[in-house]
């Protein structure tokens, strides 16, 4: 018969907050507790990218649900900025032609995704990659007729 071993090995690791509330270590659920106020753990490191919020503020007690309540930390802002020229010409009466420009993203600002929230993942409180692209630029040109 085949028994599973256990997933904690020593008394400390049931309070430990990557084995998730309850001292289970179930990746992707437990929820923490919140260990001081909302302002400690929304507060970030010096790089946000390395420390998104605080995780010195979550805990994690034995036997007990996590206190931390839903959706309690957002994404951090995202801003992009787009921009467009278009040169309309007639040629004759029925056909024209039109000239665009335009550039996506024209402050070339990154904007980072969410962090990960997930209890145990070795990247926990990290944000590991970004959304929307680079500055992009396209002319274009069409012929009406």
């Amino acid at each position: 018969i085949f028994a599973p071993e256990p997933e904690i090995g020593t008394a400390p690791q049931y309070a430990d907050l990557v084995r998730g509330s309850g001292g289970l270590y179930r990746l992707g659920f437990g929820r923490p507790s919140l260990c001081g106020s909302l302002d400690d753990l929304r507060r970030q490191g010096n790089d946000i990218t390395e420390e998104a919020f605080n995780a010195d503020a979550l805990c994690s007690a034995f036997g007990q649900s996590g206190s931390l309540g839903r959706n309690v930390l957002r994404a951090p802002s995202q801003s992009r900025l787009d921009f467009g020229l278009l040169k309309s010409t007639k040629l004759t009466e029925n056909t024209s032609l039109e000239f665009g420009w335009d550039i996506f993203n024209v402050f070339n600002r990154a904007n980072f995704a969410s962090p990960d929230f997930e209890l145990g993942s070795p990247d926990f409180g990290r944000i590991t990659s970004t959304v929307g692209g680079p500055r992009v630029m396209q002319f274009r040109a069409k012929f009406k007729f």
